[in-house]
């Protein structure tokens, strides 16, 4: 079967908040548009908004985003305890100190810390990972200084927990990509309607209104919809700051 290519130049989860901004420059602007051909008509919002409707339920289902969302906040709660367990590990590697010698840093806890701090998933779980091999390689010189011995299987069982609710999300995210995929023509008429308005619009603005002639120009468009998004990461955001010793 012949695959279909995006006749765009965004990303396809910009399209959608693309074309929301350029809904709504074009409802507020309807009767210059009407006035330049009748064509540009409530049907003709009515079509568009039905074509924004489709691709929002092709891009962002709410059940995807709910399943998404949950397991995120999981995701969190377990890094949170990961972040909270570091506390005291690194209290009974100071008590160690002379007879393991090894600073936090080198121990893997401070790295793991700021990757906590920077909400990086993956570094977290390579980060945790480096401080478990590290505690298994000392495990009898820090319980001697106090440090209990479910430590290490806890650790464990949260770095595992994370493990599995960030494949959780590997899942779901790459199966919509290839729903996405096999129906790009979906998002391709979307922008065709958009270029449309956009073609219009700067016929309209161009010598008349340089603040509405950028409202109808894609580049343009794709610019705000990048500068109002914050960066995401597999977390999404960083965890609160805990205070080392």
């Amino acid at each position: 079967m012949n695959q279909t290519n995006r006749i765009y130049s965004c990303k396809n989860e910009e399209l959608l908040p693309i074309s929301k901004f350029t809904l709504f420059s074009f409802k507020r602007d309807i009767a210059d548009f009407s006035a330049f051909s009748t064509q540009f008509n409530d049907q003709y919002v009515a079509d568009m908004e039905a074509m924004i409707a489709q691709v929002e339920i092709l891009l962002e289902p709410q059940t995807e985003t709910l399943a998404l969302k949950q397991i995120y906040q999981e995701m969190e709660k377990h890094i949170v305890e990961i972040q909270k367990a570091l506390l005291p590990v690194e209290g009974y590697l100071k008590l160690g100190k002379k007879e393991i010698g090894i600073t936090p840093a080198s121990f893997g806890i401070s790295p793991l810390r700021r990757s906590i701090n920077k909400g990086d998933s993956e570094a977290v779980l390579k980060g945790v990972k480096i401080v478990i091999t590290n505690i298994q390689t000392h495990n009898t010189t820090l319980e001697q200084k106090g440090m209990p011995d479910t430590t290490l299987t806890t650790l464990q069982d949260l770095q595992n927990r994370v493990a599995e609710n960030k494949q959780k999300q590997y899942e779901i995210k790459t199966n919509r990509a290839s729903i996405v995929q096999s129906n790009i023509q979906t998002l391709n008429t979307l922008y065709l309607r958009m270029s449309e308005i956009y073609t219009i619009g700067k016929v309209l603005y161009k010598t008349t209104n340089p603040v509405k002639y950028d409202e109808y120009t894609f580049s343009k468009l794709i610019k705000k919809v990048r500068n109002t998004s914050s960066p995401k990461s597999d977390v999404q955001s960083p965890m609160s700051k805990v205070e080392t010793l």
